[in-house]
């Protein structure tokens, strides 16, 4: 389970299927968990392709650049996302 802090401090939020940054609380609306379509055999790594559930049971999925978390299934397109490593 984690919790996605933005640049200016407030973390990623679930409400409904809206996605938002408007607070730093970290309870139960902020709360991610990191899934895989196989198993967890190690730790997230860069490279690694990972779904974000939310508390609904939905995964978050990006279309553009509006973020949503709509559909309860992992599919490969919308839902994926890549660990990256930021630059320094």
């Amino acid at each position: 389970r984690i919790f996605l802090t933005s640049t200016n401090g407030f973390r990623l939020e679930v409400n409904g299927e809206q996605v938002s940054c408007l607070n730093a609380q970290r309870g139960p609306r902020q709360e991610l968990v990191i899934e895989r379509n196989g198993p967890m055999a190690h730790p997230v790594a860069v490279g690694d392709m990972i779904f974000l559930r939310a508390h609904t049971g939905n995964h978050l999925d990006v279309v553009g650049e509006t973020v949503k978390a709509r559909f309860p299934r992992k599919g490969l397109g919308y839902h994926a996302f890549i660990v990256e490593k930021q630059p320094r």
